[in-house]
């Protein structure tokens, strides 16, 4: 039944894909101008409307984005086998909120949403992204808002977010180092607080010795991934049926502890042929003072035409009590603090508490995933996990057309902690996300939005939980080129 599960949930994920549903993981942005030699930029301005849980907001966003063209960090040499030249790229926004009409349950925050500017990190979104080449390019790196991170092979560290929080912001930082002879990958939620931090390093031990050979494709790898401050028990109300919240809006936490993965790894990249890649690869991991899990899996590549790229992954999962295939998911900033009741019926723990107190058996696991880049303006995809055991089910897919110049859209729907195929497109558990963007001039568009994130909420008496909540907004906005 769970390898018919399996199939059925990832058939629906493609369907949807390919259909065009939820899907979204980065911001759109007006159609690019025609390329230009020097330092670019486009300077924007949206007014619209906006609504976070209850109340309605009127919204003023200010945003400037810089390119610097075709930056040469390094060049085609013993290290990289092409010049390491992209684009570096800077965006600044200041998103204003004015709430219109306070509806119930009230609050005397007054009509400017200072919550969006209530803790320091928050300053740090004027900035709201720095990037230089992509993930898996020579050189990597990424500040700001975080999202569909991905450390190694994805066992530890699989399509993290940074920002889901909607009272939280968080300024990260993600980079990679790859050369002939090995890499470096690290990892930061927030630079102003760091609480998760990862680290990776590679070699490929052949390449020392002759860096020509074809067997200097095998690497051998390291990383450790940890939360310093993973909370562990929450104070519950004095009734027992929630947790206590602060006079600041925050969990009352009673003790934390550090927690990690160490793990190892091996991969050897093979071509079959011109058009194809096979990488199969093994990863050993062990949860710090919990338990350890083992994956065996392959990354295949094929080149369908010199415009379509598809990427598959397929991966076997052997899972030990204690232990939790891609501890830091995309949902993890709000399972770090309510992930599953230990016992059913009673509210939901941290995820570190739940992973020491429940006993989850030895089990083995599989997981799916499949890529589509088409031309470098259509890009889809979408995962699939399956277990033993009860909420074992995890799921994203994710359509992007960012490159089109009178229509943009995309989307992303990810899901966790759910039961088979029916409870793929469950609200309770999702993080969505979706964005439509129509230019009618070369200055003008207009822009909706949806999201579903999370957002801690007081449910009275001090008493509070994350609650999902849905953020929709719409608008009008100008943007000039310079």
């Amino acid at each position: 039944m769970q390898h018919r599960n399996l199939w059925i949930g990832f058939g629906i994920a493609l369907l949807a894909l390919l259909g065009g549903a939820p899907a979204f993981a980065q911001g759109l942005e007006p159609a690019a101008s025609p390329e230009q030699n020097g330092v670019s930029g486009r300077v924007s301005i949206g007014f619209g409307a906006s609504k976070i849980a209850e109340d309605w907001y009127g919204t003023l966003t200010p945003a400037l984005t810089l390119t610097v063209p075709n930056l040469t960090l390094a060049r085609q040499g013993e290290l990289f086998d092409r010049d390491q030249t992209h684009d570096l790229r800077f965006r600044f926004a200041a998103p204003l909120r004015f709430r219109l009409k306070d509806r119930p349950p009230t609050d005397d925050e007054g009509a400017f949403r200072t919550r969006d500017w209530d803790e320091p990190a928050e300053f740090m979104r004027i900035l709201r992204g720095v990037e230089y080449g992509a993930p898996y390019a020579g050189i990597y790196l990424r500040g700001g808002e975080l999202v569909d991170v991905r450390i190694g092979h994805r066992t530890i560290v699989d399509a993290y977010d940074n920002a889901i929080d909607v009272d939280h912001f968080q300024w990260g930082l993600h980079g990679a180092l790859n050369t002939t002879y090995g890499g470096t990958e690290v990892l930061l939620d927030n630079v102003a607080d760091p609480e998760l931090m990862g680290l990776r390093l590679y070699a490929r031990p052949v390449a020392f010795a002759d860096r020509t050979s074809y067997w200097s494709r095998f690497a051998v790898g390291t990383s450790l991934i940890g939360d310093r401050d993973a909370p562990l028990r929450l104070a519950y109300t004095s009734q027992g049926t929630g947790y206590q919240i602060d006079g600041d809006g925050d969990f009352v936490e009673l003790s934390s502890r550090a927690t990690g993965l160490w793990g190892v790894d091996v991969e050897m990249a093979f071509d079959a042929g011109d058009r194809v890649t096979i990488t199969p690869y093994s990863d050993a991991n062990v949860h710090l003072g919990s338990g350890a899990g083992w994956h065996l899996g392959t990354f295949f590549g094929f080149q369908l035409s010199d415009q379509v790229v598809m990427d598959v992954r397929a991966e076997y999962r052997l899972l030990g009590n204690g232990y939790l295939p891609g501890y830091f998911g995309p949902l993890y900033e709000v399972e770090r603090w309510s992930y599953l009741p230990v016992i059913a019926g009673s509210p939901r723990v941290p995820k570190w508490q739940y992973l020491r107190s429940n006993f989850l058996g030895r089990r083995s696991g599989y997981l799916g995933e499949i890529g589509l880049n088409i031309a470098n303006r259509v890009f889809l995809s979408g995962t699939w996990e399956d277990a033993r055991g009860p909420d074992n089910n995890a799921a994203w897919i994710q359509v992007r057309v960012p490159a089109l110049k009178v229509l943009q859209f995309g989307a992303l729907w990810a899901n966790t902690r759910f039961n088979g195929a029916r409870g793929l497109f469950d609200p309770e558990n999702a993080l969505a996300t979706a964005e439509v963007r129509v230019s009618l001039l070369k200055w003008l568009y207009l822009d909706a939005q949806a999201n579903r994130r999370w957002q801690l909420q007081d449910d009275g008496d001090g008493e509070g939980a994350y609650r999902p909540v849905d953020d929709f907004a719409f608008g009008v906005g100008a943007t000039f080129g310079f």
